[in-house]
């Protein structure tokens, strides 16, 4: 019906404005005109599932793919019935490839490479992730989510002109949009340019106050310049917009007190931070706060402890399917052999272990995290010199960086 075809439109362009709250109430309408509207179903499924609400997104596409007879779907739908239907198997390692060919075989078709080269991008393949933006582009000249992806890839490599180049290009093509302005706020925190990170993610609220992703990132911001109350505020506002849980909340809330203690150089605020996360808590965020908070002590078992469960939690994430727990393991392995004097091998754990990690706003603080750690390892090992170089690529990229300071003080450099 046209009713369902305005509201599909609405819906398609508020979740390339990643307006994904504003996408699905498009989408359900497109969906009460017509419940078998295919297209509709699965994009409503992609919007549910970028605004975390995973379990009903499983649900829509179950639904979508129920009740569709495939050789009555155009080829651009088909095409989605079958990535849909490679996911819902579980069968992650086709889809992907699925999803290269289809974009190879409708050149035409920006979607395919839009979505192909944002794929890409999540994986941390970024030559690829840039060869289907360009692609895309070439499509079509101004497509925003392309310059989008191209800052972000650009952000990854740690070439931060190029990548606040093409961000710039997305605000000019999108004013009107609230995502431009927080890709930059990302850019500018990575950087450690504070004041401008804030600035950019305000404008974003200002544009569209539901933005939550903006509110987050304030969050993240205000943590790490050691504002507790900023972050926690910032937080309680994402929460009130995505309707989150409250345990979830607290487990947010009690991350920014930890990160913001950090920043702070309060030793005690962060240590008593770790006493309340739950003692399963050996990865992610929990694992590095509980880690510093050992390490600050000088409790050993606590840190062989912690180094021997998050060895086991994350070879079982691992069997699952699960990416990317090993870089915190390899930063509470490097706090343990520090602590237990084998500096040089704490710094050749953290190394390694940071060479392999990205600029993306997901690695970024992580690698980060580890280059100190690599600092502190090599600056106990006597090696200053080293240590020297390893706190200047960290000053290069972030100045600001809340263990910075420490590192100074370690080599000898005030």
């Amino acid at each position: 019906s046209s009713e369902a075809l305005t509201a599909f439109e609405q819906g398609r362009q508020a979740a390339e404005k990643f307006y994904h709250l504003e996408a699905i109430d498009h989408f359900r309408a497109a969906l009460s005109s017509d419940p078998e509207f295919f297209a509709a179903r699965i994009m409503l499924a992609e919007s549910l599932a970028s605004s975390g609400q995973s379990g009903p997104a499983k649900e829509e596409v179950g639904r979508a793919l129920a009740t569709v007879d495939p050789t009555s779907l155009t080829p651009g739908e088909r095409g989605l019935w079958e990535l849909a239907e490679l996911r819902k198997q579980g069968k992650y390692d086709l889809a992907y490839p699925a999803l290269e060919r289809l974009a190879k075989d409708n050149p035409g078709d920006p979607s395919f490479s839009r979505q192909l080269a944002s794929q890409a991008l999540a994986r941390g393949d970024l030559d690829k992730a840039a060869k289907w933006a360009e692609k895309t582009l070439e499509v079509a000249q101004n497509d925003a989510m392309s310059y989008n992806t191209l800052g972000y890839i650009e952000m990854g490599r740690g070439n931060f002109a190029a990548s606040e180049a093409h961000f710039k290009r997305y605000v000019f093509i999108a004013p009107d949009q609230a995502n431009p302005h927080d890709s930059l706020g990302e850019l500018y925190t990575v950087m450690g340019r504070w004041e401008d990170a804030e600035s950019e993610l305000r404008r974003a609220i200002e544009v569209n106050p539901r933005f939550f992703p903006s509110w987050d990132h304030l969050a993240r911001v205000a943590a790490l310049r050691g504002d507790e109350a900023g972050a926690l505020e910032a937080a309680r506002r994402s929460g009130e917009i995505t309707g989150v849980d409250q345990e979830q909340l607290d487990s947010r809330m009690a991350m920014l007190r930890g990160f913001a203690a950090l920043s702070r150089g309060d030793r005690d605020g962060l240590i008593a931070v770790a006493r309340e996360l739950p003692s399963d808590a050996v990865l992610g965020d929990p694992g590095l706060l509980r880690a510093i908070a050992a390490s600050y002590q000088g409790d050993l078992a606590a840190l062989r402890q912690l180094a021997s469960a998050a060895t086991a939690a994350a070879t079982k994430a691992e069997e699952s399917g699960k990416k990317g727990p090993r870089p915190v393991l390899a930063l509470i392995n490097s706090m343990r052999l520090r602590a237990e004097g084998h500096a040089l091998e704490a710094a050749q754990v953290a190394g390694s272990a940071e060479a392999a990690l990205n600029f993306s706003i997901d690695q970024a603080i992580l690698k980060l995290l580890l280059r100190c750690q690599e600092v502190e390892a090599l600056a106990a090992a006597g090696e200053r010199t080293k240590a020297q170089q390893v706190l200047a690529a960290i000053e290069a990229v972030n100045p600001s960086f809340p263990c910075v300071e420490t590192c100074r003080q370690l080599v000898g450099r005030h």
